[in-house]
């Protein structure tokens, strides 16, 4: 059965679903870029860590668009960086990185900017509950799954 999230995770400004690219780096610009506090965003994960979903990738899979640090001569950024001042390129020394390569880069970041990450936990319902006129409110119902986590990593 589904459940309302509990004691911290009720009291936050923000939900994220998912911890992946678009969710970590969607997190560090509401904290890093406009101020938000980390305890008051919360990245709901179904997978088992930041960055699962890359992990799950083939082997042999990588990244088509090369990620370029802007430490050289292209003066360019790094397509796939997620959060200005980071690269993926520079700190994994690698142009072409890997799933599991990338899903350590996010978790770096996550960790590094102590994101408040609850994992092995799904998302199944999204109510509307702020009256007209009133502040936007709304009720999240998640399913957790056994040794789900909430955590700031």
């Amino acid at each position: 059965a589904g459940k309302e999230p509990s004691g911290a995770a009720a009291a936050v400004d923000v939900i994220i679903v998912g911890a992946g690219a678009a969710g970590v780096g969607c997190a560090l610009m509401l904290t890093k870029t406009f101020g938000l506090d980390a305890s008051r965003v919360l990245l709901i994960e179904r997978g088992e860590g930041v960055g699962d979903t890359f992990r799950r990738w083939p082997a042999e899979m990588r990244f088509i668009s090369p990620s370029f640090n802007n430490q050289g001569w292209t003066n360019s950024f790094d397509l796939n960086s997620v959060a200005h001042g980071s690269s993926p390129a520079y700190s994994l020394h690698a142009q072409h990185p890997s799933g599991g390569q990338y899903a350590d880069y996010l978790d770096a970041l996550a960790s590094s900017a102590k994101l408040n990450v609850r994992t092995l936990t799904e998302v199944i319902s999204v109510k509307a509950e702020g009256g007209k006129g009133g502040p936007p409110r709304f009720r999240v119902g998640v399913r957790s799954q056994p040794g789900s986590s909430e955590h700031a990593t």
